[in-house]
């Protein structure tokens, strides 16, 4: 298990085998799941860093002040354990698909197969 833990707070947590490539655009952290399973809980810093984005080669979750984890395999699983997630669907060109957007409450889990048009609500 490695943990990257910024001073203000954000976390990320990566358990044995799982691979990730980060930086930011502008006030956005910005974060390619490359495969495993990875644990964030973000901290927005106002006029420095007001949201964070994880991607993988399936989906975008575009975060907004909360504590998420997300399980790269063939697709991607998003679990919120606090406040709430976008969860888009990528095309077969690897970009998000506004129509295909779900909001994931705090609790709840969604999923994406590799070969699915829209993320599934999960309970």
């Amino acid at each position: 298990v490695a943990t990257i833990d910024y001073n203000d707070g954000t976390l990320v947590r990566l358990a044995p085998e799982s691979s990730i490539l980060f930086g930011t655009r502008d006030t956005t952290m910005h974060f390619e799941q490359i495969l495993g399973n990875i644990y964030y809980r973000f901290k927005k810093t106002l006029g420095f860093r007001d949201s964070l984005e994880v991607e993988t080669n399936t989906a975008l979750a575009a975060v907004r002040g909360t504590t998420l984890a997300v399980f790269k395999y063939t697709g991607t699983k998003l679990v919120v354990t606090s406040h709430q997630v976008d969860f888009y669907q990528k095309n077969n060109s690897g970009v998000p698909v506004s129509e295909s957007k779900i909001s994931v409450a705090e609790n709840m889990e969604s999923e994406t197969a590799s070969n699915s048009a829209t993320p599934s609500a999960l309970l």
